[in-house]
Formats: C-alpha cells, sequence, structure tokens
C-alpha cells in the first residue's frame, strides 16, 4: 500500500513539475500537502522562513508570508465556499515587489474530489508580461485618442478660417456688385448685352 502510494504522488509530481504556473495541493484544511517545482523555486526566494517549501504548513500562513496585502479573509472564505460547493473556481490578481521588480499574479483555487476526501489546486500564475501588454495598449490606445482629438480641432480649424475667408469674399464680392448696381442704376453690365443677344 505505501508503494502504490508512493507510486500514486510520483505519477502526479511529474505532471505538476512540468507546469509553469506555481501550484500547491491542499488538503480539505487547507494544509499544503505537495507543491511543483515552480512554486519551490518560488518559496526559495522567501528564504528559510518556509522549510520544505510550506509542505506541512497552512495555505493561508504562506500566502500571508509572501504577499505583502494578502487578502487572508477572502482565501479563507474561498476555501469555505469551494469546499460547500458554492463555488466551483476562486480566482483573484495580486502583486509582487515593487519598482522595476513588480509582479503581477493571477491565483485560482478548485476542488476536486478523491474517493471522500475533498483536497483543493492552488495555482499562481505569473502574469507580469500580459499585464504589462494591456498596459502599453492602453497608453496606446490613450495617444491615439489624443492625436485623433488634436487631428479634429485641426481640422475644424481649417474650415473654420476657410469657411470665414470663403464668407468674407462673398461679402466682399457681393458688396462690390451692389455698388456696380448703384452705379449703373441696377442694369448689371455684361449680363443686358448677353440677355439681348439672345
Amino acid at each position: 500500500a505505501q508503494t502504490e502510494v508512493e507510486d500514486a504522488r510520483t505519477l502526479l509530481q511529474g505532471p505538476l513539475d512540468a507546469m509553469t504556473a506555481e501550484i500547491a495541493l491542499l488538503d480539505r484544511d487547507g494544509v499544503i500537502v505537495t507543491v511543483n517545482a515552480a512554486w519551490r523555486r518560488s518559496a526559495a526566494r522567501l528564504g528559510d522562513g518556509w522549510p520544505r517549501h510550506g509542505v506541512g504548513a497552512s495555505f493561508i500562513d504562506v500566502c500571508r508570508a509572501a504577499v505583502e496585502a494578502f487578502d487572508e479573509a477572502a482565501v479563507a472564505r474561498a476555501l469555505r465556499e469551494l469546499r460547500s460547493g458554492r463555488i466551483k473556481l476562486f480566482s483573484r490578481a495580486f502583486v509582487l515587489g515593487a519598482g522595476a521588480h513588480l509582479r503581477w499574479y493571477q491565483q485560482r483555487i478548485t476542488q476536486f474530489q478523491r474517493g471522500e476526501d475533498t483536497y483543493f489546486v492552488a495555482a499562481h500564475e505569473d502574469v507580469t508580461e500580459v499585464a504589462r501588454a494591456q498596459a502599453a495598449l492602453r497608453e496606446v490606445s490613450g495617444r491615439l485618442l489624443s492625436v485623433q482629438d488634436d487631428e479634429r480641432h485641426r481640422i475644424a480649424v481649417e474650415l473654420h478660417d476657410s469657411t470665414s475667408q470663403h464668407l468674407v469674399a462673398l461679402g466682399l464680392g457681393v458688396a462690390r456688385l451692389r455698388r456696380t448696381l448703384d452705379r449703373d442704376g441696377g442694369a448689371v453690365p455684361g449680363v443686358a448685352a448677353r440677355a439681348g443677344a439672345l
């Protein structure tokens, strides 16, 4: 029986270690049962505070130590709701580090049954590149809108100036035509001659 358990654990560990997300398998009480290689690498950055990379410790305690603004109440509530079946997935984003070392993570926790036992899979995925790409896209979109507004303003000014110039020219032409009509007694030069020729 012990050999079968070890074989099952080894079979499970291989695929877990192949994943890039940091993954921890938790028991029904939220205690870490096993972790993958990505989790171990991340836990090593925390130093010696968590021997065995948190295995045997409370998932919430490990997260609280790693994440500065960790919402312990939200995760504890999510574990209860997952265990009861009220929700199927808990997902939230969090940030680690500061300045140039700032990293964005997506945390997802799901529940599964193995026989009568309830387990949780907690995955922390580094989505920094996606977050940076979205920020860059927002910046480019903002700049594009600004350029479009500037271009609309420029066209409006040109249209206003052009229209004003045409109206002034038209006004001057009408004024000159009136002076000519007043001077010639109401006849427009050339018009009467042309009318007579027809």
